[in-house]
Order: structure tokens, then sequence, then C-alpha cells
């Protein structure tokens, strides 16, 4: 486990630096406004069916399925394999020829604030259906990142956001010299990011012939395509509501004045933790626990308790002092990464602001992804649906209460709450269910992580008091140094698994 998740992190982790140097050119090319908020929903709208046709529902229903073939030894693997290919190719085609001619009534939908101005919704439009057409090779990327990763190839798949980001990257340079005045900004963003999203599925079609996986056409047992259909139907349903948190932020900061960008930039650097911790995990241990299900699926191994239960360690050791560091340096992050060029003062106090406040949402998010994973890989897809529709309750009564004192930083406590609820929901139902066995020595490993935790952020305090951070090579010096420390500091306190990872990797 430890090795996987180092590589599998390792490049996680460079991508997302790709990602913020992009993010960085966004904002001293373009900066806040009307062309980065447009940009930014066109990409999120692609970016929901990639939680839905692409490595949501797609990779948690793939996954255990194959597993599952492959540890009965039936044989049959390419046929699946081939059918649901052109199953995704078929539903993809019919999913973008769809939102092409409907792109009028969703961007209204999910951005009235937009929508208002004639001219203004024109270009939304306009952009947005450009930007729709990545849906399709994305769908068929995600597709064969879920086949590399149900044989334990997670290197591969990571690396194709950091095609889309060096595309958009050499486009927002190209801006920089011949489009300056950002006449034609919009439409170049827009062509970038279909040419990225090619270009990522001729880096996954062509690993996936390196690795020799062939996808055969004939007829397949039902039995099992049963069985993936069951398991996939019910992730879209759980990703489309996951999916709806966000499209209710959207709407609801759309209503504000640049808010989107804001909110935009502030959760691209909650990313990063996010998913360098708890994709990282969820990735690795998707298909590890089938197999140390029993036969019966009836009870579980102490091997898969062990499993989970270092996930979930980890989760919490990582996520704490992720948490800590962005609420304490928020200003200096959104300045140092962000603040350049058209990213003036006003965007950069706005931005750290809210990415304070983000903050809360870090190890919620972290802990819920792991979850998750968890039920999909026990074959529980029902409970996952059940968390989310709680969630969007309590987020949506959340915003309704605070909308009018809180402006549009209600998103963000509505958020954190309805994320905890889920938490509480989903471990409660673990222990029911087993899947989970909390004992002494968790509790005391968790013990060790939170007081941690709490001499990190005190250190932090002290640090801020007696050193000013003047530059992003400073920030990034006291990051690595206070990453150290914490390090040092949980091997100090014998946490466990931070002894067994120093022992196998540092001694």
């Amino acid at each position: 486990m430890f090795s996987r998740a180092l590589k599998l992190g390792s490049i996680t982790f460079v991508s997302r630096i790709i990602g913020y140097l992009r993010d960085y050119c966004l904002g001293t090319v373009v900066g806040i406004g009307f062309i980065s908020d447009v940009f930014i929903l066109g990409l999120r709208l692609p970016f929901f069916w990639r939680s839905v046709l692409g490595d949501g529902a797609f990779n948690n229903a793939l996954v255990p399925t194959l597993n599952e073939i492959r540890k009965r030894r039936i044989g049959g693997e390419e046929q699946l394999l081939g059918q649901l290919h052109f199953i995704l190719i078929f539903v993809s085609i019919i999913v973008l020829l769809l939102y092409e001619i409907c792109m009028p009534l969703i961007v209204e939908v999910v951005s009235p604030g937009l929508y208002g101005n004639p001219s203004t919704a024109k270009i939304a439009v306009s952009t947005s259906r450009i930007m729709f057409v990545y849906s399709f090779f994305m769908s068929l990327t995600c597709f064969y990142g879920s086949i590399l990763n149900s044989m334990k190839f997670y290197q591969y798949y990571p690396f194709t956001q950091v095609i889309l980001n060096f595309v958009l990257i050499a486009v927002l340079y190209w801006i920089t010299l011949y489009d300056r005045q950002l006449k034609s900004a919009l439409l170049s963003l827009a062509y970038a990011v279909v040419l990225g999203g090619f270009l990522e599925f001729i880096w996954m079609l062509y690993w996936l012939k390196k690795k020799n996986v062939r996808l055969s056409y004939s007829i397949f047992p039902r039995q099992y395509l049963k069985i993936f259909q069951t398991k996939f139907f019910r992730n879209i349903v759980f990703a489309v509501l996951r999916q709806a948190n966000s499209y209710i932020t959207m709407i609801y900061l759309s209503n504000y004045q640049n808010s989107i960008s804001y909110f935009y930039f502030a959760d691209r650097i909650i990313q990063l933790p996010v998913a360098l911790i708890g994709t990282t995990l969820g990735t690795i241990i998707l298909p590890l626990i089938p197999s140390m299900l029993s036969e019966e699926q009836k009870h579980t191994s102490k091997s898969m308790f062990l499993l989970v239960e270092r996930g979930i360690i980890w989760s919490i050791a990582l996520g704490i002092p992720s948490t800590i560091g962005i609420c304490l340096f928020s200003t200096e992050l959104i300045r140092y990464l962000l603040g350049y060029g058209a990213f003036d003062e006003n965007s950069i106090q706005r931005s750290g602001l809210i990415l304070k406040m983000l903050a809360l949402i870090v190890l919620p998010a972290i802990i819920i992804r792991l979850f998750i994973t968890i039920f999909h890989a026990m074959h529980n897809t029902v409970m996952p649906i059940v968390v989310a529709s709680i969630g969007i309750i309590v987020q949506v009564m959340i915003i309704m209460l605070l909308s009018s004192s809180c402006d549009d930083k209600a998103v963000i406590i509505a958020s954190f709450i309805s994320l905890t609820v889920e938490i509480i929901v989903l471990f409660l139902y673990s222990l029911k269910k087993n899947y989970i066995n909390i004992g002494k020595h968790f509790l005391k490993e968790c013990s060790k992580v939170l007081l941690c935790g709490i001499i990190f952020s005190i250190v932090i305090l002290i640090l801020k008091s007696v050193y000013v951070i003047g530059s992003l090579l400073g920030l990034c010096l006291v990051i690595l140094v206070l990453t150290c420390f914490y390090f040092i500091l949980m091997r100090i306190m014998r946490v466990e698994i931070v002894t067994l990872f120093f022992h196998r990797f540092l001694l």
C-alpha cells in the first residue's frame, strides 16, 4: 500500500502543481472578471460528466466487477470491456448532442446571474458548446483509465490532466503575445480544452495498447453485464447527487459579481490535499478490498480491517495539517501562487478570505472520499446515494437559513455542515455493518495524531509572529520545513503508520 500510494501520490502532486501553474497563468493573463467566469462555467459542464460517465460511476462500478471476474477466473473480460466501450461511445454521443441543443437552457439554469445580460448569455452559450466537446474524449479517457487502474497501473491516468494543463498554458502564453486585448481569449481557451481532451484520449489509448488490453465486441454472458449495470446506474445516481452540490454552489454564486472566479481559484488550492490524500488512498484501496472479502461477502477479514484502519488514520494524519496550513497561510498562498498581473490586490484579499473558510472542508472531503470508496468496494452502492441525498437536503437548508446574513460565504458553511453530517451517518453505518473496527488501538493512534495537529498549529502561529513570508520561494521553504517537522513530530509520537513508513522507505 505504501509504495503504491507514494507512486500515485507523486504523480498526482506533479499534476496538481502543473494545475496551479495553469491557474497562475489564467489569473495573470485574464484576471477576475467575465472571461474567467465564463471559462470556469464552460469547464465545469463537461467535468460534471466526468463524474458520471468517467472516473466516478464507471470506475467505481468497473473495477470491482473486473476484480470479481478475475477472482472467479471465468473469462470473458475482453467481451465485457468491448460491450461497455461500445455503449459508452453511443451514450457519450447522445449526451453531447443533447447538451449542444439544450445549452442555452442549461446555462440559464446553472448560472442565472451570467444569463441576465443577453450579450453575456450568447457568449457563455457559444463558449460552453465548444468546450463540451471535451466530454466525449474525456469519457473514453476515464474508461481506459479505469481499466488500467483495475490492473493496478495507476500512474498513467493522472498524467492526463498534465496534458490538458500544458495545452491551456501554451494557449495562455499565445494570448499574451498576440491577443493582449483579450478579444478572442475565450474562443482560444475553449478550443484549447477540446485539443487537450483529444490528446488525453490518444495518450490513454496508447497505454491501453501498450499493456495489451483488447476490447472484443463478441457477446458476453449477461450475468456479469447485469452486475455492472446495477452498480453503474446506482453510481450514476450517486455521482449526479454529488455534482448537484457543486451546481447548487454555482447557481448561488452567480448572483454575486465575480464570486464564481473567487471560489474557483480558492477551491483549486483546496483540491490539492483532497486529491493527493483522498483520491490517492481511494484509488489504491478500491481494487484491494474485494480480494480481502470472504466468498459469501458476509464478513471482512483482519487484513481488510487493518487496511481500512490505516487508510482512515492516514486521512486524518495528513488532512489535519493540510487544514491548519491552508487556513493560517491562506492569503500567502493566494498572493504567491496567483497574485500576479491582472490578479490584483482586491482579488487576492477576496480569494484569500474564501480560502481560509474553505480550509474547513479539507478534512471532511478527504474522509468522505475514503468512506465512499470503501462502500463501493464492499459492493454497497445504495448507502452512498442515501448519504448524498441527505447532504443535499442539509446544504440547501443551511444556505436558505444563512443566505441573507452571510452572502456568498453561506455555501462554504453549508458545505462543511453537510459533509460533517454525511461522515457521521457513514461512520455509524460502517460500524453497524462491520466495515470498520474501532478499538483501543485506533483511538490511541487518532489521539496521537490530534496532539500532533495541536502542536503543529502552535508552531505555525509562533513562526508567523516572528517571520514574514516575502516571496514564493520563502513560502515553499516554509511549507517544506513544516512538512518535515510534522512527519518528524509524528515519528517522535510513535504514530504507527508513520513508523512503518519510515522503516519502509527511510531506514
